[in-house]
Formats: C-alpha cells, sequence, structure tokens
C-alpha cells in the first residue's frame, strides 16, 4: 500500500464524513422547520376561531339593529297618523307571517 492509496482513503473518508454531516445538518434544520410551522398553525386556528365568534357576533347585534329599525319604523308612523297606535303597537311584536289584529 502506497501513500497514494492511504490518501486516497483518508479523502474518501473525509468526503464521506463531510456528507453524513451535511445530512444531518439538513435533519436538524428541517425538524427545527416543521416544529416552526406546527407553531405557526396554533395561532392561526385561533384566528379562525375568532372570526366564527365574530360572525355569531355580528349576526346577533345585525338582528338587534334590524329589531330596532323596525320598533323606530313604527313609532315614526305613530307621528304620521296618531290614530293608527293600537295597530302599529301590534305590528311591532309581530313576525312577518303572522295575523295582524
Amino acid at each position: 500500500m502506497s501513500v497514494d492509496d492511504i490518501v486516497k482513503l483518508l479523502l474518501a473518508g473525509s468526503f464521506t464524513f463531510a456528507i453524513v454531516g451535511i445530512s444531518y445538518a439538513l435533519i436538524k434544520f428541517i425538524l427545527s422547520c416543521t416544529s416552526a410551522v406546527e407553531d405557526a398553525r396554533k395561532p392561526i386556528q385561533n384566528i379562525g376561531e375568532l372570526s366564527d365568534l365574530a360572525l355569531e357576533d355580528y349576526r346577533s347585534i345585525r338582528g338587534i339593529v334590524r329589531i330596532a329599525s323596525r320598533i323606530v319604523e313604527e313609532v315614526s308612523g305613530y307621528f304620521e297618523n296618531p290614530l293608527n297606535l293600537g295597530k302599529k303597537i301590534v305590528s311591532v311584536f309581530n313576525r312577518k307571517g303572522d295575523s295582524e289584529l
């Protein structure tokens, strides 16, 4: 075995060690990236839940505003025709499709 053969073996060993080291570093990098993505996914899920709650709140507030505007509309109708007060009060509390008194 000559010196050239020994140098070739050392060179092959060093390349093998470098490839293994780079592979190990890439594995650690990929694992840290996946854990970062998993950590980022939790706030995104929370944002989805918050938007669902905001939508429910919007729907309930929209209903309240609709009822309030209907009451204001009916009361303003009273000022136009004061003799129609009883019918207006009953119609405020009736839903569409109900029979009016």
